[in-house]
């Protein structure tokens, strides 16, 4: 995602960056698994999930699962739209602060 910014990165500027990456979904999803008792950042799960729960008929999950696949498809679009309004205005680290802004919200959704 950065090659295009950045002329040359290391091997070990590689693996902190997937180090990092893998280290906050991990967290992420336990948290997420131990307060709420589901995996956000598995959208196959949820929306298998989301399948199972329309033919049980039980409204609150169907909204519940719905809502989770609804916010991510969201965030995913609002997330690229501003990276491809920075790569037009030449704004070299687009992506460190899109994802510094998702930390800083889920941060907040936390505490």
């Amino acid at each position: 995602m950065l090659i295009k910014l950045k002329k040359e990165r290391t091997h070990q500027e590689d693996r902190r960056l997937a180090l990092w990456l893998a280290t906050s979904a991990g967290l992420l999803n336990a948290i997420a698994l131990g307060a709420f008792g589901f995996f956000p950042s598995h959208m196959t799960g949820n929306t298998s999930q989301f399948s199972s729960e329309v033919s049980s008929t039980d409204l609150n999950d169907i909204i519940f699962f719905a809502t989770i696949i609804l916010s991510f498809v969201t965030g995913a679009i609002i997330a690229r739209i501003i990276v491809l309004w920075g790569i037009m205005h030449n704004v070299r680290l687009i992506f460190c602060q899109v994802l510094f802004i998702e930390g800083l919200l889920l941060a907040g959704v936390s505490l």
